[in-house]
């Protein structure tokens, strides 16, 4: 591939630079009539300028050959692209229909093949060559027939164009034949430059100028896009649009002069276009001023205008658009109105279409939803009376048994009037039942026909619409308005729609209220049968069904009665005044009963009155039934008894009732059979069951309780019955006692009763079983539970011997047979022998536990020393190891007072303990002491040796045990054990065993007082010890004081007195007239200053044997103010050496005495200043401690302590020598006396160079102080 540069590559680009560009632009605007194909013609142009630029900068034959064939793309598109273009420019789109389209792209499209294909053919190219005469390489072609038919296609098809665009041009204003003229130029000179080429006329031969001339085409073009709008405003012809515009048009100039207007403008003013011409718009308009005030010199406006009176009223869409000339000054305003009166009407039954329509959605998506019908209705009036702008609504329901109207629901209507009934033909709801059409009444209050029961009630105008379903009546939808108006043929219309919907709204609650009654008896059922199923236990199954039952036919009383020996035998029964009195009822069968007929005739009977019927139901316990329902209980064809449900009701029951018991009735049969099975399988083995538990509690247990209870466990599962009792026979008492029992209310204390008293009693004293179907039948019952009704006891007999009686009791009439009989006798026997020899296992290994105890109670009562823990012991022991002890008393004798008083009791008050004083002799527990002998007491009362005390629970006591507490022959007290609730409750083996126990009890008791003794004497021996202890130490730390004392009076005073007595000696033998004034002040300085430090020695010995022994008050301090006073004290120390205080804001709030306090702050202050640095820093502060302490502290700056110096401090008397400054050692010992006096502690801490922090602690209190 070879290239050549020529001058005219760069024309041909720029033509297709520019054309490539009018493309995208036009593409831009795809929307506007003719830019669709203008963009492709543009960029078939390109194609054409691009390839024919490349063919012509190319330099060998084929490279020319192929960018020539390119070409070919642009070249067969231009002529059917610029007809596509000016048929929809021209608005003649309509011509482009697809088979159109199809025909014009055949020519271009064959020639195209061709041209890919002219080497086979030569029908484009019959010759191809290249000129070498000119300047630069060219093709020398030689035209096929190929060429010339496409050519004269090309040339028909632009031709058309420019007709079509000629025509346009002379057929439009002024505005678009700018565009038109730039069309056109823009499409003829590129074919005038290809005329020339192909007639041989081209100035420059070989040399194609259709693609140059593009280059005057692309600027036409942008010419007319960008100066006219070409592709903006599209030309149309002002008669086609103008004049047949049904829209008004009115042309008013400056003047507001009419200068034009169509024939629709001058239908709308009503006058001709010759006499409204160059008249003012304010003079044709003159019967609107309104209008000419609003809009004359308004420019530009949009608004709704109404013209006319009348039928002949119309709505217009009125726009006022200013006219500019081509200078932009204003010339006009163009008017234009459109009719919109149609659309408004339109508008308006739309909306209210779509009201109904929401409304009607609304609906029916209430109605999808399954919502209630009372609120589904509710919104059905609701939408309906607002959408029809009416006042109230009602719905009214037919009543096809009574044929009339009821009202059932309303809306914004008095809810009162619910339940008024119209009857066929009566008020305008009647006439709507009868005809079944739509009714409307303009003024209800003066129609002839109007209900008397809606006088008075204010409305006026009113419609009624029925609601049908299935072609039948449902109800009628009735809407109301307070005033006169006139329900419209569409108003009833759309309120037939709504009509429908109420109607299925009816018909689906009805189906789904028969669906949900259809499930919820099956489901009813299901659960019925399967409660009933649940438990195999007869008696539980019957209850159960009696439940269930009540759940598929509701019911006042029931019962379940089985065929027992030619007899209905009433098993079960719920609902009835007194349920006890039913069960057991028999009904003769054959006999004169309903219930015969049932089991006879094998079917259900309702007897809708049974006691005209059936007199015998007038009497109790079936007085409260009036009507009366049977079921036949069948199992396998077999009849094994009946349901009777009852009502209080006369005609309660229908067949609908009898389809819901009867599946239930045959469930129910087969459970009661298959429980009665069970039933009887169940009893064999409970009375294998309950032997075997007897013999494998007696020998797998040898604790009566332990057998007892399982043995009764085993009765319970078997029988059933509500109370079981073990009856013991008590030796001691002959009394009978519950030893063991079940359901008695009152338990073992209320049953306790002789031999022969009662059923037990007779039992035992006869030896013979007994077997009750009604205790109240029988004169020997004694009531324990009033609402026993059956009863069977049988004797515990071992040998000949009654031991006791097996009783059971049931609440239900004849509970026990005498098969029960008979298994409970064989298990009593077997019980009794159980008993014996479970009474004397007890009986000895009650023997045994007294030894034992008795061990362990003297290993308990010895266990301690201590004389009260002893007396406690010794009492709740034998209160725990004698039986029928409940409370119990110690007495031991009173040395001094010579009495026995109580040291230790148990269940006694202590004013009861306070008066049980006796003397020796006196009262039973003085004679036991007297006499050393112990003493049963059977009934404490009625004993002569009884003091009275005048205390109430003294009296309580019925029976009394009392022994003697003896050390080596001496009585030392007694121990007394008392019973409550019955006489005679101790035995001589209770005797026998609290004596011996009494006996090791007085041994531990007189130890532990003997110990007790010598403990005090050794406590007293050591107390004097501390007291001696105590004075010695006190007496040095005097000692100790005492030399300080007088080495600080040797060594202190000693020489302040001597430079007292010196100078005033030398005052004494000088004359002291002849001293100068300065010599005498110095001497009287000298004197007063020593005298001053004299009186501190003085005044610290003072307080230091003050803070020893004074006692003061605590108080809350007032920490500030104890700081300021001792900075005043100290305040000419402070000016002297120029000292810094820092104090800190509050101070934490403490307990201490102020006066002291005060000394300790004075001393920390002056030390810090004295020994601190130069000048002295001085920083005052207190932090509280997790202990509760506040530390009290004071930090200096001086040189710090050492360890060895820290060790001296505080010590009385006490200097350090280093320190070089003066003092007398007393300061930090007042201050520790005076703090430790206080509670608190003292304490430094320093390290050398570092200076130091003296500090002392004491109880804090909350609260704090501030500075000021």
């Amino acid at each position: 591939m070879y290239w050549q540069l020529t001058p005219y590559t760069l024309p041909l680009l720029a033509a297709a630079a520019i054309s490539a560009a009018l493309a995208l632009f036009a593409w831009r605007r795809h929307s506007a009539p003719g830019a669709m194909p203008l963009a492709l013609l543009m960029l078939a142009v390109a194609v054409w300028s691009l390839g024919y630029a490349l063919e012509l900068g190319s330099a060998d034959l084929p490279t020319q050959v192929f960018w020539a064939k390119v070409e070919y793309l642009g070249i067969v598109s231009v002529p059917v692209m610029w007809l596509a273009f000016v048929l929809q420019y021209s608005g003649r789109e309509k011509w482009l229909t697809r088979r159109n389209r199809v025909l014009l792209a055949i020519i271009p499209l064959v020639t195209l093949l061709l041209v890919w294909t002219n080497d086979t053919h030569g029908l484009i190219w019959s010759n191809i060559g290249q000129d070498t005469s000119s300047p630069f390489l060219v093709l020398d072609l030689t035209y096929g027939a190929g060429f010339w038919i496409n050519l004269v296609y090309s040339y028909l098809l632009l031709l058309l164009g420019t007709l079509l665009l000629i025509q346009t041009l002379l057929c439009s204003l002024y505005l678009y034949r700018g565009q038109l003229i730039a069309l056109l130029i823009g499409a003829l000179a590129p074919w005038i430059g290809n005329a020339l080429y192909v007639s041989g006329l081209d100035p420059f031969p070989h040399l194609d100028l259709t693609p140059f001339a593009f280059t005057l085409s692309g600027l036409a073009v942008a010419w007319g896009l960008f100066r006219y709008r070409l592709l903006d405003i599209v030309p149309v012809a002002r008669d086609a649009v103008v004049e047949g515009m049904s829209d008004g048009v009115i042309v008013l100039d400056a003047q507001n002069r009419i200068v034009d207007l169509n024939p629709a403008a001058q239908r709308i003013i009503g006058r001709p276009r010759a006499g409204v011409i160059g008249q003012p718009a304010s003079q044709v308009l003159s019967d609107r001023p309104d209008l000419i005030e609003r809009y004359l010199d308004v420019a530009e406006a949009r608004a709704e205008i109404v013209l006319g009176e009348g039928e002949a009223q119309r709505v217009y869409d009125l726009r006022i658009s200013p006219l500019h000339s081509q200078r932009g000054r204003p010339t006009g305003r163009l008017v234009v109105l459109r009719d919109i009166t149609e659309r408004k009407q339109a508008e308006k039954e739309i909306r209210r279409w779509a009201e109904m329509m929401a409304a009607l959605h609304e609906t029916a998506l209430d109605l999808v939803a399954q919502r209630a019908l009372p609120d589904l209705l509710q919104a059905i009036v609701a939408r309906a009376t607002g959408l029809l702008k009416a006042k109230q609504g009602a719905i009214y329901f037919y009543r096809p048994a009574t044929d009339d109207l009821e009202l059932t629901l309303t809306y914004n209507l008095d809810p009162d009037l619910i339940g008024v009934v119209l009857k066929r033909g009566e008020g305008l709801l009647g006439k709507v039942l009868e005809t079944g059409r739509p009714m409307a009444v303009d003024d209800y209050s003066h129609w002839e026909g109007r209900s008397a029961q809606y006088e008075g009630i204010g409305f006026t105008a009113c419609v009624a619409v029925p609601i049908s379903w299935g072609g039948h009546l449902l109800g009628v939808l009735n809407l109301l308005d307070d005033a006169p108006r006139t329900f419209s043929s569409a108003d009833i219309t759309l309120l037939e729609h709504f009509t429908p919907l109420a109607a299925a709204a009816l018909e689906q609650t009805r189906l789904l209220e028969e669906e949900r009654a259809r499930r919820r008896e099956a489901e009813t059922l299901r659960e019925a049968t399967a409660a009933v199923t649940e438990t195999l236990s007869l008696d539980e199954r019957l209850r159960r069904i009696l439940e269930q039952l009540d759940r598929v036919v509701p019911y006042d009383s029931a019962s379940v009665q089985l065929l027992r020996d030619g007899y209905l035998e009433i098993v079960g029964g719920r609902g009835f005044p007194e349920p006890e009195a039913v069960i057991g009822l028999r009904f003769p069968v054959p006999g004169d009963n309903p219930n015969t007929m049932v089991v006879l005739e094998r079917r259900p009977v309702i007897l809708a009155d049974v006691q005209a019927s059936h007199p015998p139901f007038r009497e109790p316990p079936h007085s409260h039934i009036r009507s009366w329902l049977g079921v036949p209980l069948i199992v396998q064809d077999r009849v094994i008894g009946i349901l009777a449900v009852d009502s209080v009701e006369l005609d309660h029951f229908d067949e609908g009732h009898i389809r819901l018991v009867t599946p239930f009735a045959n469930q129910v049969a087969m459970a009661i059979e298959n429980a009665r099975l069970y039933e009887e399988a169940r009893q064999r083995a409970a009375e294998l069951r309950i032997l075997y538990e007897v013999a494998a509690a007696a020998m797998t247990s040898v604790h009566l309780d332990e057998i007892l209870s399982r043995t009764m466990l085993a009765l319970q599962e078997t029988l059933r019955p509500d109370d079981i009792a073990i009856l013991l026979v008590e030796p001691e008492t002959n009394e009978l006692v519950i030893r063991a029992s079940t359901g008695f209310p009152g338990g073992p204390k209320l049953v306790r009763r002789f031999i022969g008293v009662g059923i037990p009693g007779w039992v035992v004293q006869t030896g013979q079983p007994v077997l009750l179907a009604d205790v109240r039948e029988d004169k020997r019952y004694h009531a324990c539970d009033p609402d026993t009704r059956s009863e069977l006891c049988v004797p515990l007999q071992v040998g000949e011997r009654v031991i006791g009686a097996l009783n059971l009791e049931s609440r239900r009439l004849a509970a026990f047979s005498e098969e029960d009989l008979h298994l409970v006798s064989i298990l009593a026997g077997n019980l009794a022998a159980v008993i014996e020899n479970a009474r004397l296992y007890e009986e000895s290994q009650r023997r045994l536990r007294e030894m034992n105890s008795l061990l362990r109670i003297s290993q308990d009562v010895t266990a301690t020393l201590e004389l009260n823990e002893v007396l406690r012991r010794v009492i709740e022991i034998a209160i725990a190891t004698i039986g029928p002890a409940e409370k119990g008393t110690l007495h031991l004798l009173d040395e001094g007072q010579k009495e026995l008083t109580v040291r230790a009791s148990v269940g006694f008050s202590p004013a009861t303990v306070a008066a049980a004083r006796f003397k020796p002799g006196e009262g039973y527990a003085g004679w036991v002491f007297a006499h050393q002998q112990p003493l049963i007491i059977g009934n404490v009362k009625a004993d002569p040796r009884t003091k009275p005390i005048d205390l109430p629970e003294v009296h309580e006591e019925k029976s009394a045990l009392c022994v003697p507490l003896i050390v080596r022959g001496r009585a030392i007290g007694t121990l007394t054990l008392d019973n409550v609730t019955r006489y005679d409750a101790f035995t001589p083996d209770h005797l026998d065993l609290l004596t011996i126990f009494a006996n090791q009890a007085a041994v531990a008791i007189e130890n532990a007082r003997l110990y007790k003794q010598a403990q005090q004497e050794i406590a007293e021996r050591r107390r004097a010890e501390e007291v001696l202890r105590q004075y010695t130490a006190e007496l040095e730390a005097r000692n100790e004081e005492l030399d300080a004392f007088a080495h600080t009076v040797a060594h202190d005073l000693k020489n302040p007195v001597a430079l007292v007595i010196g100078f005033a000696e030398a005052l004494e033998r000088e004359d002291y007239t002849t001293l100068s004034d300065d010599e005498l002040r110095h001497y009287l300085h000298t004197i007063a200053h020593n005298v001053r430090k004299m009186s501190s020695i003085i005044e610290g010995l003072l307080l230091l044997a003050e803070a020893r022994t004074a006692e003061v008050t605590m108080e809350p301090l007032d920490t500030a103010r104890l700081v300021v006073e001792a900075q005043r004290r100290l305040a000419d120390m402070i000016e002297e050496y120029k000292a810094e205080i820092v104090l800190p804001e509050t101070w934490p709030m403490a307990l201490g005495y102020g006066p002291w306090v005060e000394e300790v702050w004075v001393n920390y202050l002056s030390n810090a200043i004295k020994y601190g640095g130069r000048p002295p820093r001085v920083e005052l502060g207190a932090t509280v401690q997790p202990d509760g302490m506040v530390r009290f502290w004071v930090r200096d700056n001086g040189p710090g302590l050492t360890p060895e110096e820290q060790a001296r401090l505080f010590t009385p008397f006490a200097k350090l020598d280093r320190l070089h400054a003066t003092g007398h050692g007393l300061g930090l010992s007042i201050v520790r006396r005076i703090v430790e006096r206080l509670g608190g502690q003292v304490g430094v801490e320093s390290e050398v160079g570092r200076g130091s922090v003296f500090f002392f602690t004491l109880s804090g209190i909350d609260g704090q102080v501030s500075r000021d």
